[in-house]
């Protein structure tokens, strides 16, 4: 991993430093690297992160790696709408 102490992530990601790591990625598929490099996904090749939070977050880990899929949304949950009548969603939809 790199060292981030200090890191200025806008700066490398505006001008990149030609260490391949040129994109940002959603929180849910962050969570399930945090999980798959520290946590209770230590080990796992394969397995679904579920995050709650001002959402239902989705993200899948195939064969080791965080699986995008051919439009970058594979694992996304989605958006649901319950209650038609219920209060408006954090994102305004």
């Amino acid at each position: 991993m790199l060292d981030y102490v200090d890191y200025n992530i806008e700066v490398d990601h505006h001008q990149g430093n030609g260490n391949g790591y040129d994109h940002l990625d959603g929180d849910c598929n962050l969570a399930a690297l945090g999980e798959k490099w520290l946590g209770v996904a230590r080990g796992v090749n394969n397995f679904v992160c579920l995050t709650l939070g001002t959402g239902v977050g989705g993200a899948l880990f195939l064969n080791g790696r965080i699986y995008h899929g051919a439009t970058g949304a594979a694992g996304h949950i989605g958006h649901y709408l319950i209650n038609p009548d219920g209060p408006e969603c954090g994102c305004g939809g």
